[in-house]
């Protein structure tokens, strides 16, 4: 993993922030007869942001094997850099996030909050060639961050493609809720939507 802290990208003036990426819809899990509607958008707003990091902290730390393996959780050192990482990812505007959407438009929102409920996020952003992974002191953080470099240093990726830039992720993450639904599915969607729009390859290809 880098550490996402390219000078050189930013994101075009020309791809509006936020943008809504996808909108699907999916039958309930238990009433099959009812349609769920839900869209994938930019994680722009701080309250979602924040929001977006507890999810991550309450339930990616949780479920992701590497993370509940090494404890990352309760690695307060570990936990304080993670949530760091992620929340620097944020000044990218790539990552993404599934929000529910009511019959009337509006979003279903977490309880006793205007905050819309997050039902699913990828922590998507743009690394650098030549960028390293940033310097961590938790133990659990820095075993992560090193067995990723052990899997990076097999294949140079940005050789493989011929470009200077890629669309990372550091998480993503779906509530248990909404599993079964097609969410994570759709949010990888959105994130090839988003990454052909806001991508100097893709215009190349376009042109």
């Amino acid at each position: 993993m880098a550490n996402g802290d390219s000078t050189e990208w930013k994101r075009p003036s020309s791809v509006p922030y936020p943008s809504i990426w996808r909108r699907f819809e999916s039958p309930d899990k238990k009433d099959p007869q009812k349609i769920r509607k839900f869209r994938v958008q930019d994680a722009a707003e701080k309250d979602v942001q924040e929001a977006i990091i507890k999810h991550m902290t309450d339930i990616f730390l949780e479920d992701e094997p590497t993370c509940n393996s090494l404890n990352l959780k309760s690695d307060a050192e570990s936990l304080r850099e993670t949530q760091e990482i992620w929340r620097h990812l944020f000044t990218h505007q790539c990552a993404l996030v599934c929000f529910e959407e009511n019959d009337d438009g509006t979003l279903v929102t977490i309880p006793g909050t205007d905050t819309p409920y997050i039902v699913g996020c990828n922590m998507t952003f743009v690394s650098h060639k030549g960028e390293k992974n940033p310097k961590t002191k938790g133990d659990a953080i820095s075993r992560i961050c090193e067995a990723m470099d052990y899997v990076a240093s097999s294949i140079d990726t940005y050789a493989h493609y011929g470009v200077n830039e890629l669309l990372y992720a550091f998480g993503l993450s779906v509530d248990p809720a909404y599993r079964g639904m097609g969410v994570g599915m759709e949010i990888l969607k959105a994130r090839n939507d988003m990454g052909m729009k806001v991508s100097d390859y893709y215009k190349g290809l376009a042109n």
